[in-house]
């Protein structure tokens, strides 16, 4: 999938993450969003692993997957954060490869486009890209 899924504002009504992923793959694949979404928050729902870092899912509109994240989820990632200070984020798997970073649009917000010579070209919706 060439698009992240993930909106990274935080909407206070709904949850703390949205995904777009059922409408990406329903519109791939030519099916039903709200029921493509359906099936992934029942998948989520019966992995124990997610039972501690999600909170609540739930589906909105045409098939969008509201996430509350569990506060112990987010105190994993503050004491990471807090361990690790400047090398939070930082990975050692591509080091000596050259990559273009082109920002495709005047809004800090909007896509970031990635790529190096070894992969395929990658749009990623992130401001700090």
């Amino acid at each position: 999938m060439s698009r992240s899924c993930w909106s990274g504002r935080a909407i206070l009504r709904t949850g703390d993450v949205a995904c777009t992923v059922a409408l990406q793959l329903a519109k791939a694949r030519k099916l039903n969003p709200r029921t493509v979404a359906e099936q992934i928050v029942a998948h989520l729902r019966a992995n124990p692993k997610s039972r501690d870092l999600i909170d609540d899912i739930a589906i909105a509109g045409p098939g969008f997957i509201n996430l509350k994240i569990s506060a112990a989820a987010q105190r994993h990632v503050v004491r990471a954060v807090l361990r690790e200070q400047l090398r939070y984020g930082t990975t050692a798997a591509h080091v000596g490869e050259r990559v273009l970073v082109e920002f495709v649009s005047a809004n800090p917000t909007g896509r970031c486009i990635w790529a190096t010579r070894a992969r395929r070209r990658s749009a990623m919706r992130s401001p700090t890209c």
